[in-house]
């Protein structure tokens, strides 16, 4: 350290026989650094400090330039010398604090931090300036001394968010929680710093943090543990842990706001759950607008699956004078996909057809869909069929195509089918639609009460009985028109839960039927065959259908599960 002086003294003496006696300009030590020539560039700028030890622009460029060149501690004499001459100025001090701990000069540190405060006292700066010079040089000790003895000297909340950060690094997790409660206190915009960090913790701390926080008075730590615990994957204990501190008034209000802003991040029944809890919350915070979070309160709730908790809202909502038509039509539709949820069908329908204005007619008909389906689930086909004799919409006419297969009306339902496109707003809907049309324009016959009867098991939910019914139509069809088809729909529905009997009824289906339903069924037999870790058997099998059908939609899938069959790409 004590050759660092001298050898910018003799920088200087390089450029004084160039600088003809002009006056130094900081632009030349600015363009040299910029163009990288780090050497040159920290001669110009020790050039200006000769002149003016206390140029602030030079200092702080002498300073970048020497960091380049891997000599942060040469800044210790002109930072002195700037310091004889500017005895006041923060920045100087600042550039003499990093200077000494580069130097690994701790004492002297010390010193010119406790000069600094007597020039500034109440000043967080100097201790802050000494922590992170420590922590640039990479000592967390001495970081921690600084941060800690401007505590001890200036008190809470002062450098909360330093120790936070310190402590977090040290693995601290419960006192780095303490201090991001006093620096958000102290600064709100640290909020978004805290729940970053904290939210990075490791599971097994999750729990120590959420602890300390809930222990605390302060209604921001209750704030904060609600947020860390939405991102950990409890956005219900994150509300309750909210609720237990939350202020009145316009606090409260914002604290809600923050709280339905973590929740947008995530989906799901559990995220839904919580943030019908909010909004209902905010409701009685809220004056004029309380209609409006009631509603989106118990919208909420029907998402989560809570219909009890819905209609509780949609009551209270009812009976709001406050509430415009607007919110009352949006009630009065919600309530009635509740009503759809919870299987009362009938006062459904009936408050279905009370909707009127300002309920748009795009609503009415989404909420007609969703009854429809539901009195088809129930195997009620009269009553889902009259909701959809004048519906015109496409997606209309694929559900009453799937109520007239429901009753083994082939005809109907293939006219239907058809007129319901291939396009719909669910991408699900749409290749379902497909596949169905694809089986019933097989069979040549008008009406099939026994497919009928297998399509209303299968939308009831039960796939067992819908497999065995469809294997029993297809005996009475010829395998190329209809039967392989209706085997192989059976088989698919069995894979996951009895394999060996998809096994059979994929061979079956595979002898003799259309060549699209062969293509099929010998691709989802060598998948099982996969499975089952029979990589033999599936060759063979796999090659005749990519010989056979060629041209086919299964033969790019044929070609990559042959890939696998001989090793050559992992299976899944």
């Amino acid at each position: 350290m004590r050759g660092s002086l001298p050898w910018v003294l003799s920088l200087l003496v390089g450029i004084a026989g160039t600088a003809h006696g002009q006056e130094p300009d900081l632009r030349t030590a600015l363009d040299l650094e910029r163009r990288g020539n780090y050497s040159s560039a920290a001669q110009a700028y020790q050039l200006v400090l000769d002149a003016r030890p206390n140029h602030v622009n030079a200092l702080l460029g002498l300073e970048r330039t020497l960091g380049q060149m891997a000599r942060p501690e040469a800044m210790t004499g002109p930072a002195m010398a700037a310091l004889a001459v500017a005895t006041h100025d923060p920045v100087v001090y600042g550039v003499a604090v990093r200077a000494w701990t580069a130097a690994h000069q701790p004492d002297s540190v010390s010193q010119l931090v406790d000069r600094w405060a007597g020039i500034e006292p109440g000043s967080e700066a100097p201790y802050r300036e000494w922590g992170f010079a420590a922590l640039t040089v990479r000592d967390r000790l001495e970081a921690k001394r600084a941060y800690l003895r401007g505590r001890a000297l200036l008190g809470p909340p002062a450098l909360a968010a330093e120790l936070a950060q310190l402590a977090t690094l040290e693995g601290d997790y419960p006192t780095a929680a303490t201090e991001w409660v006093l620096a958000m206190e102290e600064v709100p915009g640290y909020r978004s710093s805290a729940v970053g960090v904290l939210s990075q913790a490791p599971p097994d701390r999750q729990a120590a943090i959420l602890a300390q926080l809930g222990r605390m008075e302060r209604t921001s730590g209750h704030q904060l543990a609600a947020a860390l615990a939405v991102r950990w994957g409890d956005p219900v204990r994150g509300f309750a842990l909210l609720a237990r501190r939350l202020p009145e008034g316009a606090e409260g209000a914002a604290a809600l706001h923050d709280f339905l802003d973590e929740l947008r991040l995530g989906g799901g029944a559990r995220i839904a759950s919580a943030r019908g809890r909010a909004l209902e919350q905010l409701a009685d915070y809220s004056g004029e607008d309380r209609p409006r979070w009631l509603s989106e309160a118990a919208r909420a709730y029907a998402e989560a699956g809570d219909q009890v908790s819905a209609r509780r809202v949609l009551a209270r909502l009812a009976g709001d004078p406050s509430a415009s038509a607007s919110m009352a039509g949006t009630a009065a539709a919600t309530l009635v996909g509740v009503l759809i949820a919870e299987g009362d069908l009938a006062q459904a329908e009936e408050r279905l057809a009370q909707l009127a204005a300002p309920v748009d007619l795009e609503e009415r008909e989404r909420l007609g869909h969703a009854l429809a389906m539901a009195w088809l689930r129930t195997g009620a086909l009269d009553r889902a069929e009259r909701l959809l004799a004048s519906d015109s919409s496409m997606a209309g006419a694929g559900i009453r195509g799937q109520v007239r297969l429901a009753r083994g009306d082939l005809r109907g339902a293939t006219t239907d089918l058809m007129g319901a496109g291939p396009f719909s707003d669910d991408r699900d809907d749409a290749t379902e639609r497909a596949s169905l049309l694809a089986v019933v324009q097989m069979i040549d016959q008008d009406s099939l009460p026994g497919l009928g009867q297998g399509y209303l098991a299968l939308v009831r939910g039960d796939s067992g009985a819908a497999a065995a019914q469809f294997e029993r139509t297809a005996r009475g069809l010829s395998p190329e028109r209809g039967g392989g088809e209706l085997l192989l729909w059976a088989g698919r529905l069995l894979s996951s839960s009895h394999p060996t009997e998809a096994e059979r009824l994929f061979r079956e289906a595979g002898e003799g039927s259309s060549p699209a339903a062969s293509a099929a069924a010998g691709l989802a037999r060598a998948s099982l065959m996969l499975r089952r870790g029979a990589g033999a058997e599936a060759i063979p099998l796999l090659e005749s259908v990519i010989l056979a059908y060629p041209g086919s939609t299964v033969a790019p899938q044929a070609r990559r599960l042959l890939d696998q069959a001989r090793g050559g790409i992992p299976a899944p």
